[in-house]
């Protein structure tokens, strides 16, 4: 999560949040009436839910932390378990709790002076235990499904800090595969965080959950309204895992004003290996495009192409099949002329960003939800 400008940082009030949830209602009903009257509407499928909170705060995130504390435990059901746990950066940490209407409300434990600050790799492991645990209860009603959310701070592939503040993308990784041999099962994997949804991101966690839910760009400390989102999924507790994930995007990206933040709900089953391949040789090449002192032109597209999707961001970030198609069209009016090196490094470029563009995973097909900037690629 990152401290957006000021305009933009605050979530909508509730009030007002509501005000425009009771349009969207309003035209959903009309749709389910229109539907009904045709026959169409399929009757609600039965099923429960488990959604686990996983939050490391530090003092900036620390009143946005307590916030959704509060959202979350108002939510919760006889077919829908909420837990959370936080860690305060500080040495602080809560225990986890099943959160239900009128239960225990989260309780915040005071570190005991002696207390040797715990690694945030070591209470994930933790949590990820009790989150099983939990679950092996039972007594919910089958098909159940698990969304894990990772809240707080995330960059450069790094997620809540460095060292034994946070955790690399790797070790999220390595953390989920442990507990999915002891028979943990993730449905939606989110990320309530910054800058978790690009190829680099998928190529790691890729088998960590049938979805991955995550923010190409930076988070408002505001971040999801968990209370919105859960009231939807306790009226259907029997959602699919797709439908919970559009929920999640619909209901992020409605929240703020102007809509300014961005998320994609990606394949978390598919081999992005490949993929990531192709865009490596394609750097590849763009850098040997970039080193050549002739021609300019060829130099001045590539830099004009990247101008053209880049998004502006506390770093540059853009669409890859954006990118692709703009250099595939820029490309291929070139003149074929002199001298032979340029030319071929002109047809490698366009081959290269095609193979990406004709790839599987590089259609719109593979990013299942997209809110923002009408991305439709995992670039």
């Amino acid at each position: 999560m990152c401290d957006f400008p000021k305009d933009d940082n605050k979530r909508l009030e509730i009030v007002e949040a509501e005000v425009i949830d009771m349009a969207l209602v309003l035209e959903r009903l009309d749709q389910k009436i229109t539907l009904a009257a045709a026959g169409l509407v399929k009757p609600k499928a039965n099923g429960s839910w488990t959604v686990a909170v996983f939050m490391v705060a530090d003092d900036t995130l620390r009143p946005f932390a307590e916030r959704d504390l509060q959202e979350l435990a108002k939510a919760g059901g006889s077919d829908l378990r909420v837990l959370a746990q936080v860690q305060w950066q500080k040495g602080w940490k809560g225990d986890l709790r099943q959160i239900t209407p009128g239960g225990p409300q989260f309780r915040k434990v005071d570190p005991d002076p002696g207390d040797s600050f715990t690694s945030v790799r070591q209470e994930f492991r933790e949590f990820l235990v009790s989150v099983r645990s939990a679950i092996a209860g039972g007594g919910m009603t089958l098909p159940h499904r698990v969304m894990i959310v990772l809240w707080g701070h995330a960059f450069d592939q790094h997620y809540g800090g460095l060292g034994i503040d946070g955790m690399t993308m790797d070790q999220i990784k390595g953390q989920i595969d442990a507990a999915k041999l002891s028979g943990l099962t993730i449905d939606v994997l989110g990320f309530d965080a910054c800058e978790t949804s690009s190829l680099e991101v998928a190529k790691i966690l890729q088998g960590s959950a049938t979805r991955i839910i995550g923010s190409q760009i930076g988070v408002p400390y505001s971040g999801w309204p968990y209370h919105l989102i859960l009231r939807d999924l306790a009226a259907d507790t029997g959602m699919s895992v797709d439908d919970l994930s559009k929920v999640v995007l619909d209901r992020y990206y409605e929240s703020y004003r102007p809509p300014r933040v961005t998320a994609t709900a990606i394949d978390g089953t598919a081999d992005y290996v490949r993929l990531s391949a192709k865009v490596d040789d394609l750097v590849a090449a763009i850098g040997r495009a970039v080193a050549l002192e002739t021609p300019a032109p060829l130099q001045t597209l590539v830099a004009a192409v990247f101008r053209d999707v880049k998004r502006d961001h506390a770093r540059p970030v853009m669409d890859l099949r954006d990118f692709c198609e703009r250099l595939i069209a820029r490309l291929n009016p070139t003149p074929r002329t002199p001298p032979p090196a340029a030319q071929l490094l002109t047809d490698s470029l366009s081959s290269l960003a095609q193979s990406i563009v004709d790839d599987p995973l590089g259609t719109p097909s593979t990013t299942l939800v997209v809110k923002g900037h009408e991305r439709r690629g995992p670039g």
